[in-house]
């Protein structure tokens, strides 16, 4: 079983390196010169790019355990709810930058909305905070209180030296 785990870690890591790709209907200034789809290809995000989705999705309240076991009117429920802030999230991941975020982030995911399929957005949205880059940033973070706790021993003042 955990020969099964490590290699899906590996390939997703590796999907991520590379790229999830998906197809979108291209805009209409692509179509005019013949372009009819364009691919949208989500590279492993940045940390800054990281806390932007994590926000995104935390702003849902959603729980993967809320979403195993679901019905097609709680689906269709939780879409209309939270459509928006899944489409911010995957916009995030694709912009992947401090300005592009700022400047470009309402304007794709307003284009992913209506132009992508519920299925490819929600793909992507679960590679992303399956995968994301988020157990190598708690591993960092146990290696570091690690290391406060083997070296923050108490001071108890000077220690009696014997001849």
């Amino acid at each position: 079983m955990d020969e099964n785990v490590v290699i899906e870690k590996m390939a997703a890591d590796h999907l991520l390196k590379r790229g999830v790709s998906m197809e979108v209907r291209a805009p209409l200034f692509c179509r005019w010169f013949g372009k009819k789809t364009v691919a949208m290809t989500v590279r492993s995000p940045f940390l800054g790019t990281l806390y932007r989705v994590a926000s995104y999705y935390l702003s849902t309240g959603l729980e993967a355990t809320e979403l195993k076991d679901i019905s097609h009117e709680k689906a269709l429920g939780l879409m209309a709810a939270h459509g928006n802030a899944i489409a911010n999230a995957v916009a995030c991941a694709w912009l992947n930058g401090y300005w592009a975020i700022k400047l470009f982030t309402k304007p794709v995911s307003w284009y992913l909305k209506w132009y992508c399929t519920p299925r490819d957005l929600c793909a992507i949205a679960n590679m992303l905070l399956l995968f994301g880059g988020t157990a190598d940033f708690m591993n960092t973070t146990r290696s570091v209180r690690l290391m406060k706790m083997k070296t923050m021993k108490p001071r108890t003042g000077q220690t009696p030296q014997g001849s």
